[in-house]
């Protein structure tokens, strides 16, 4: 890799996805059928491609156009060198600094996603396990503007310890100017990480986090569990955003704020992205990607951006890396933070209409061209009624915007 300048490093979570295309399956699914012993269920060519935060937020982040570094660990196996190979396909030298390691096994996803069913993973962590702040590359990443970290709550060594080596290299990165930012993923509600004291663990992560981008799930399984719990009980199909409380969205955020974070992004799947950010004076520390030429714009603001409408969707796999994306690009392009979640939300349409996880996401140019074409944009089935709708921006502005 080059010793020039990179606009943003993304680390974390690195696999292989082995996604089988189940479009000619009967409808409606029964997956008890499915899976039933003894049978055998013709499905269609798979496709074979990288995934997890590294992949599909790092490669989105490049094909918008930015400079990119990779920074990820796999097996010295078949899986590992395939992996490789195809970053380094679709993104020459970016992922010099993503290890290959003796006697680890690649982590890998079978991603299924069956006709009219929300899809779901078989998936094995490997290398992603045993990551930690020695496998960081940190003459690569103070050459950055902004480091992202995908994917925390599948990677077993970081959350050791109350999170020790997490918090060691937010702590570390931030030290060094960097803007930071970070993305989860749901973790098993079963595994030691799904049991974790998180709210402790954030209070003393988050400090050192500029940006934090989880989904709504993944803040309420980790912040307000006994309210997830209920909501997974009363939601038929486990379709969760049918019943999307945004005053719990913003008490959710009025938390992560007073642990920390200067901008905080929370992804509401078909519906839109929620945004609540601090101060001016909080978000001129975020580092080098600060956006100071537009820090009014982005300084107490809470606004809503609803989604696109998309009329036919392939796969939700990737969109939520490709909506972090969008925003990121938005950031560094220094836009406003009205803008960065239009990008968002953009990018995100633009991967739900492919099977894969980021060969939907066009280029900077192509994207912007989209957005000044005002696509349209889904009904909110929730209640809006304290937020004042910007007819001419097409989006919600909260009860805490300041220029509301």
């Amino acid at each position: 890799m080059a010793k020039s300048a990179l606009d943003v490093v993304v680390a974390g979570h690195l696999c292989l996805d082995i996604s089988p295309d189940l479009t000619g399956l009967a409808q409606p699914v029964r997956l008890e059928e499915i899976f039933a012993p003894t049978r055998l269920t013709g499905i269609g060519p798979a496709v074979l491609s990288t995934g997890g935060a590294v992949s599909n937020t790092g490669l989105a982040l490049r094909r918008l156009g930015l400079r990119v570094g990779l920074m990820g660990k796999c097996g010295a196996d078949t899986f590992g060198r395939a992996v490789l190979n195809l970053l380094e396909h679709e993104a020459p030298g970016s992922a010099a600094a993503t290890t290959l390691v003796k006697n680890e096994p690649t982590s890998y996803s079978i991603v299924l996603s069956p006709p009219g069913i929300d899809r779901f993973f078989l998936h094995c962590k490997g290398t992603n396990d045993t990551f930690s702040f020695k496998d960081l590359n940190l003459a690569v990443v103070r050459r950055a503007g902004l480091f992202h970290f995908g994917y925390p709550t599948l990677m077993k060594r970081t959350l050791a310890n109350r999170g020790r080596e997490l918090i060691k290299i937010f702590k570390t990165v931030h030290e060094l100017g960097v803007t930071t930012s970070l993305d989860l993923s749901m973790p098993d509600t079963h595994s030691p990480e799904g049991r974790l004291n998180w709210r402790e663990l954030l209070s003393r992560l988050l400090p050192h986090v500029d940006l934090f981008l989880p989904s709504v799930e993944e803040l309420m399984f980790i912040l307000a569990p006994a309210s997830f719990k209920a909501l997974v009980r009363r939601s038929p199909g486990r379709d969760l955003l049918a019943h999307l409380d945004l005053d719990q969205v913003m008490r959710l955020a009025d938390q992560c704020l007073s642990m920390g974070v200067k901008v905080m992004v929370i992804k509401c799947g078909r519906l839109g992205i929620y945004a609540r950010t601090a101060a001016a004076e909080q978000i001129s520390r975020m580092g080098k990607a600060c956006p100071r030429r537009n820090l009014k714009a982005w300084a107490g603001r809470e606004i809503f951006e609803p989604s696109f409408m998309v009329r036919k969707v392939v796969s939700a796999l990737g969109a939520g890396d490709c909506a972090v994306a969008g925003f990121i690009a938005g950031l560094l392009h220094d836009v406003s933070l009205a803008d960065a979640l239009r990008y968002s939300t953009a990018v995100g349409a633009q991967n739900v209409r492919v099977p894969d996880a980021v060969s939907g996401t066009k280029n900077w140019r192509q994207t912007t061209a989209q957005l000044r074409k005002r696509p349209a944009k889904v009904a909110l089935p929730i209640d809006m009624s304290s937020w004042q709708w910007v007819a001419s921006k097409q989006h919600y502005l909260g009860p805490h915007d300041r220029l509301g």
